[in-house]
């Protein structure tokens, strides 16, 4: 475009200046070594604007030919474009429809001239995991990772999940203490992580990690609560014989997790394995004072406190507020035969063989049977006992 107007501005100059040129007189002589020639002044002037001008030109059809090599590119670049779009596309259908071998063969060939590389290695990983090719898998990840620098939080979440889908927890907790490194506050990543830790029962990197997760809303709050309670559970059953440590861990707990029948009840199970049995006995039995629950019933039934005599009357009050059950009835019966008191233990687990009977009853009333010098009676039981084990 330029061109045609350098063009028509020369001929209106040509018009109008030519004959002013023509008349100019002069001659201009130019000579080299023996010759020499003698021009017209206006002649001279005519040739060199000729020559400017076919240098215009030259300059034109060379910047001409230079665009249409980039055009003929450009073209050329889109075609392939183009068709790896296609291959992805047809990539992520073979991926979706589980034709892994397909899907990690045109993921991969579109890659090389996708404008996508990315998506297309990640999708050729995931592909390879399912074709069980793990070494192809990873160089899959890191060409996504050479492909795209930034995206290492893509890349790891994607290796991690693919480590999980192995069954490869260890692997997979690597990977993503490594993203917690570089990016501590992604709530994805960090959701991850709490799913391994759990797997891997590292409860004190959990209760470390709780803060975080609470902090950033990874979880809802009910899911936190509910998590926050099995890492106390966890504590306590593996605190051992630290009775200090057991305490501890109970105070620092939450009201919500200390009123959980079910922590409540690992709590007074630790502390009887750690020989503070006075300590659970009375806590138990404080705790049925304000809520009663079955299991805390059967509870104090298994503690082996100092008297078991009086802990058979404390239990025994509760049947003047409440129709015994079965787990009362064996509650009665475990303390009666702690505290050797044979005669009780037998009519309590004769009742209950009769409204809720169990290999465990039979056994204790046949030992009963046993301590009061019954032989038919302890025949009979264990008979029942084996009958009832069969059953099952």
């Amino acid at each position: 475009m330029k061109l045609r107007w350098w063009a028509l501005f020369a001929l209106v100059i040509g018009m109008l200046m030519g004959p002013h040129l023509a008349s100019i007189p002069g001659f201009v002589m130019v000579g080299t070594g023996h010759y020499t020639v003698e021009l017209r002044l206006s002649l001279t002037l005519a040739l060199i604007t000729v020559v400017m001008l076919g240098v215009l030109l030259a300059g034109a059809a060379l910047g001409t030919a230079g665009s249409l090599k980039g055009h003929v590119r450009w073209i050329a670049r889109s075609r392939r474009q183009r068709r790896s779009r296609l291959k992805t596309q047809e990539g992520i259908r073979a991926l979706t429809e589980g034709r892994w071998r397909d899907a990690e063969t045109m993921m991969v060939e579109a890659a090389k001239a996708s404008e996508f590389k990315l998506i297309n290695y990640l999708g050729a990983a995931m592909a390879a995991q399912e074709n069980g090719a793990l070494d192809r898998r990873d160089a899959h990840l890191r060409m996504a990772h050479v492909t795209d620098p930034d995206a290492d939080i893509a890349v790891g979440l994607m290796e991690a999940r693919l480590h999980l889908r192995s069954g490869h927890y260890e692997h997979a907790l690597v990977v993503l203490q490594q993203l917690d490194r570089v990016a501590p506050r992604h709530a994805p990543a960090l959701k991850l992580l709490q799913h391994v830790l759990r797997h891997l029962h590292d409860y004190h990197a959990l209760e470390r990690l709780l803060p975080r997760l609470r902090k950033y809303e990874v979880l809802p709050e009910a899911r936190l609560a509910k998590l926050e309670t099995e890492i106390l559970r966890a504590r306590l059953s593996t605190a051992g014989d630290d009775v200090a440590l057991l305490r501890t861990l109970w105070r620092s707990a939450s009201r919500a997790a200390r009123r959980d029948v079910t922590t409540f009840v690992v709590y007074v199970r630790a502390l009887v394995k750690a020989g503070s049995i006075h300590e659970a006995e009375k806590l138990t039995r404080k705790f049925i004072e304000t809520l009663w629950d079955k299991d805390l019933i059967a509870l104090y039934g298994e503690i082996p406190g100092r008297d078991a005599a009086l802990q058979l009357t404390t239990a025994e009050q509760w049947a003047l507020k409440r129709q015994p059950d079965a787990v009362m009835q064996m509650t009665f019966a475990r303390l009666a035969v702690r505290a050797q008191n044979w005669l009780k233990a037998q009519r309590y687990l004769n009742e209950l063989v009769r409204s809720a009977p169990s290999t465990e009853a039979w056994l204790m009333l046949a030992d009963v049977y046993e301590r009061l010098q019954e032989p038919d009676q302890v025949k009979a039981c264990i008979s029942a006992a084996l009958k009832q084990a069969k059953q099952k």
